[in-house]
C-alpha cells in the first residue's frame, strides 16, 4: 500500500494578510493593489513549498482569494450570481448562495485571477463545492431542476477547469457534504455520477468533510467508477463504516481534525490505522486534514501539515 499526504481546500490567511486584506476592503488604510498582491503571493509561496517539502502527492496554492468555496465560481458563470449569506453546515462560517436564474454557461478569463496555479506548475490540486452541494445550496429561479442544474454545473467546470491558466490541475476534489445530509434517490444518485463523468480529462476525488458519510458509502461504492477517489472525515464518519469500500484502489482519509488546536501524533495515528487500512485492500491511501484547513488559524495548519506527512510516512513504513 502507498501512504501518501495532501491538503486541497481554502487555507486560512496569515494575520499580516488577514490586516491587509480587511483594510482594504473596509478602506481603514490605504493599501496599494501591489502590496495586497505581494502578499497574497508570499504566503500562497510559503504554503506550496512547504507541500513540497513534505513530498505530499498533490499541491494546493491554498485557495487564498476564495472569500468562500462558491465565489470565484459563481463570477465565473453566467446566469449565476452570490446570493444571501447563509450558513456552510455547523461552523460560524458563511457563504453566498448561488442565485440561479437558468442553467450555468462559463464565463472564461475569470477563475484563473483566483488561483496562483503557475506556482504550482505540475500537480495542482483544486477545490471545488460538488453538483449535489452546489445544486442544494442553490436558490433557483424558473423551471431550474436541481438534476439539470448539477449537470450544466459540472459542464461549466469542466470549461472553467480546462482553461490553458490551469494547465497544471491534475486532481479535482469535489466537497459534498449536503449529499450525505439529504439521503439522495438513486435517480438522483445516476444523476450525480453523469454530471461528474462530464469533467473528463481530471482525476476526481468526493470528499464528504464534516459529516458521517456511513449511509451514503455502500450506493457510492456502487456506482462510482475504481478511478475515482473517496475521501471520508474520520472525525465524523465511524472507522468500520470503511469496510464498505473493500478492495477500492484508492481511498482519502481525512485524519487531522480541524475542529480542534491539538495537534495529533501522527506516527501514533498511523500505528492505529495501519492494520484496519490493509484489511481493506487499497492501493494507494492519502491523508487528509478532516475539511478546509480554513477552520484553523494559519501557524497551526502549517503544523496540521506536520502531522500529515507524519501519519503518511509511518503508515508507508508500516505497509
Amino acid at each position: 500500500m502507498k501512504a501518501k499526504a495532501m491538503a486541497p481546500g481554502l487555507c486560512p490567511r496569515a494575520e499580516e494578510l488577514v490586516r491587509l486584506t480587511r483594510a482594504a476592503e473596509l478602506g481603514t488604510a490605504r493599501v496599494p493593489r501591489r502590496e495586497l498582491e505581494l502578499a497574497f503571493l508570499a504566503q500562497a509561496e510559503e504554503f506550496i513549498s512547504l507541500q513540497k517539502g513534505y513530498g505530499f502527492a498533490y499541491i494546493s496554492d491554498g485557495q487564498l482569494k476564495w472569500k468562500d468555496p462558491f465565489r470565484p465560481l459563481l463570477l465565473s458563470m453566467r446566469n449565476v450570481a452570490p446570493g444571501p449569506l447563509t450558513r456552510w453546515l455547523e461552523t460560524n462560517t458563511f457563504f453566498r448562495a448561488p442565485l440561479v436564474s437558468s442553467l450555468p454557461k462559463p464565463k472564461p478569463g475569470i477563475l484563473p485571477r483566483y488561483t496562483h496555479s503557475r506556482l504550482v506548475q505540475e500537480r495542482y490540486v483544486l477545490e471545488v463545492p460538488g453538483p449535489f452541494t452546489f445544486a442544494a445550496c442553490s436558490i433557483r429561479e424558473g423551471a431550474v431542476d436541481a438534476g439539470g442544474l448539477m449537470l450544466a454545473y459540472c459542464s461549466a467546470l469542466s470549461s472553467l477547469l480546462s482553461s490553458p491558466s490551469l494547465r497544471g490541475l491534475e486532481l479535482v476534489c469535489l466537497n459534498e457534504p449536503y449529499m450525505a445530509l439529504a439521503s439522495p434517490s438513486e435517480r438522483q444518485l445516476e444523476v450525480w455520477r453523469d454530471a461528474l463523468k462530464r469533467l473528463e480529462g481530471f482525476r476526481l476525488l468526493v470528499g464528504f468533510d464534516m459529516v458521517d458519510a456511513s449511509q451514503l458509502l455502500p450506493s457510492l461504492a456502487r456506482i462510482m467508477p475504481e478511478e475515482w477517489l473517496f475521501k471520508v472525515d474520520l472525525t465524523r464518519t465511524p472507522l468500520e463504516a470503511l469496510s464498505m469500500l473493500r478492495s477500492r484502489r484508492y481511498m482519502g482519509l481525512g485524519v487531522a481534525d480541524v475542529d480542534t488546536s491539538l495537534l495529533e501524533d501522527g506516527a501514533q495515528l498511523a500505528r492505529f490505522l495501519g492494520p484496519r487500512i490493509r484489511e481493506l485492500g487499497a492501493e494507494e491511501l492519502y491523508v487528509m486534514p478532516s475539511a478546509d484547513l480554513r477552520f484553523v488559524p494559519y501557524e497551526l495548519a502549517k503544523e496540521k501539515l506536520k502531522v500529515l506527512r507524519a501519519t503518511a510516512d509511518e503508515l508507508l513504513r508500516l505497509s
